[in-house]
């Protein structure tokens, strides 16, 4: 093994990552430096290889997160030997020994691999026997080695792929890890990657898509239907959000560290530049405080938006088990969620699908009760999506009374809050159940801040 190659990539990547530790990044931009120590490891990897020896029948597969691209300072880097159908490396001695001895140059240069090593036939039976193992193969990656071979085995996986059991392991699998952090997003010390509303629930709903067809990007997701182009970047922003504090993490320990501890709070709040007063003091309870609000934020829209990309790949994997209930003819009802029939929204026209949603909720009884609906076709979602401050302007001088119960402030309009409060005005005098005495006791912005999480959680 030519002696010249090693130490380089230890010192390739603590230089990376000493230049992005010494810099604000961006949010946007660490997914530059994740690409950046996807590459430095490919190449370095594929040198290993190459001057291990092997047959050029043999082919080395990134999976996993390496896989997919998204490489973080610690992560594992996790690898598949992938052999030709019918070879055994317990079998051949020859290539047993290439094997054991690219795995130990790979460690020698700092490369902490987690391999793995099959054959065609292994690596199907095997996926299909194990959602991990189906899972982490589902962004297999050639790095280098026999091109065909891997054709071949994404050609076998892809026919043996079952979406709809897949979904429904990866969705069990969400429930129980979202038990296991207390189904809560806003833990003290939440984990990045694993609590609700972290980095994993958003994988879980790329890999369900990827499985069954429906696309491997949220802009994808966006053309398919399943989500609106707002939500897909929103979901896009928040993504970035926690990659760049996971990211941060990592960089701190020094080490594989996905859990924002209190004791690296202060820390990964100052190397983002959060804290620091306008005479250049830092204040640490200040710089932790902003840092989990805007956890805190992301985690409580990655929550939402994954329940409602999860419902409509459901809904999409099985059509023909939901059918169409007639709500009234702009709407239906299917597999719990609110479906666009007919409605048209043409330039400022906004008004015919605004009232079309509120309408649903107020003038059907056979809707009445329905809490659980949310608003599943993309384009239902469109019409909240689609309100300006300038369009609900103009409704607030049509309709007075609705205006008296919206908060604004600087006479910027809340439009979440607005079509939630709408609702709320209209059904039932359901506002009325906050008593005047109690509401005047209350501040103004903790009342709507209350009523706004609570008919949220009703209404979409």
């Amino acid at each position: 093994m030519n002696s010249g190659l090693n130490h380089t990539y230890r010192k390739d990547k603590a230089a990376l990552l000493a230049q992005n530790l010494n810099k604000s990044d961006s949010a946007r931009g660490v997914q530059t430096l994740l690409r950046r120590l996807c590459i430095l490891t490919d190449s370095s990897i594929k040198k290993i290889w190459l001057e291990t020896g092997f047959d050029d029948q043999v082919c080395l597969v990134a999976v996993g997160g390496y896989g997919r691209g998204a490489l973080y300072p610690y992560s594992d880097i996790d690898v598949l030997l992938l052999l030709p159908s019918g070879v055994s490396a317990e079998e051949n001695p020859v290539l047993k020994g290439q094997i054991e001895q690219f795995i130990s140059a790979c460690w020698d240069n700092g490369l902490e691999i987690g391999s793995s090593v099959r054959n065609l036939e292994e690596c199907i039976q095997e996926s299909s026997a194990d959602i991990t193992i189906q899972t982490s193969l589902l962004e297999a990656r050639r790095i280098v080695g026999s091109a065909s071979l891997f054709k071949k085995f994404k050609n076998q996986y892809d026919e043996a792929m079952d979406a709809k059991a897949f979904f429904v392991s990866k969705t069990l699998e969400l429930r129980q890890r979202h038990t296991k952090f207390e189904n809560t997003p806003y833990s003290l010390e939440p984990n990045a990657k694993e609590s609700p509303g972290g980095l994993r629930d958003l994988q879980i709903i790329l890999w369900t898509a990827r499985a069954a067809k429906f696309g491997n990007t949220w802009e994808d997701l966006s053309r398919n239907g399943l989500a609106t182009a707002f939500e897909a970047r929103q979901l896009k922003r928040n993504e970035n959000t926690l990659a760049l504090i996971r990211n941060r993490l990592h960089l701190l320990a020094k080490r594989r560290e996905d859990r924002l501890v209190f004791d690296m709070q202060h820390g990964v709040a100052q190397s983002l530049g959060l804290g620091y007063q306008p005479d250049g003091q830092f204040n640490a309870r200040l710089a932790s405080e902003s840092l989990m609000r805007r956890y805190y934020w992301a985690a409580k829209a990655v929550t939402q938006l994954s329940q409602i990309l999860l419902l409509n790949i459901e809904e999409r994997l099985n059509q023909k088990s939901y059918e169409l209930r007639p709500i009234n003819e702009r709407f239906a009802e299917k597999s719990g969620m609110l479906a666009k029939v007919k409605v048209e929204i043409n330039g400022d026209d906004f008004r015919e699908g605004l009232t079309a949603v509120i309408s649903v909720k107020v003038a059907e009884p056979q809707f009445e009760g329905q809490t659980k609906t949310r608003l599943g076709n993309s384009d239902v979602r469109g019409i909240v999506e689609s309100l300006t401050n300038e369009k609900l302007s103009e409704y607030f001088e049509e309709n007075p009374s609705i205006a008296k119960i919206i908060p604004r402030t600087n006479a910027v309009i809340d439009k979440n809050c607005f079509i939630h409060l709408i609702y709320a005005y209209f059904v039932k005098n359901e506002k009325l159940k906050f008593s005047q005495s109690s509401k005047l006791k209350l501040s103004k912005m903790f009342y709507f801040k209350y009523y706004f999480h609570y008919k949220l959680n009703q209404f979409r």
